[in-house]
């Protein structure tokens, strides 16, 4: 079934007041971009601020790749559930891209 990743650049996790130096397990908004990517896509490469994404699945049986190359997704790569929503890092300036392949 054809479908769609939402992705969410974000540059940080604020720092929670009430723990000195630990990251809030929230993302600071607004966020850096937004993207819609269909199944089977390669995005283009994340902002050179971007850190943390979150990435929420429309369909079931999606799996997705993140890599500098834009290589496409097999379905032996990591594996979102419809509605399944994930927060990812990635290292800043590198880059990356993600791709997606359907896997029911």
């Amino acid at each position: 079934m054809a479908g769609s990743l939402y992705i969410t650049e974000f540059a940080r996790m604020p720092t929670n007041v009430g723990a000195v130096g630990q990251a809030a397990q929230i993302p600071d908004e607004p966020p850096l971009a937004e993207t819609k990517l269909a199944t089977g896509g390669v995005s283009a490469a994340f902002n050179a601020g971007t850190r943390f994404i979150r990435v929420h699945a429309q369909v079931n049986g999606m799996s997705v790749l993140i890599s500098t190359a834009g290589t496409a997704a097999a379905v032996t790569n990591h594996r979102i559930a419809q509605n399944q929503t994930e927060y990812l890092s990635v290292p800043q300036g590198g880059g990356f891209k993600i791709a997606t392949i359907d896997n029911a």
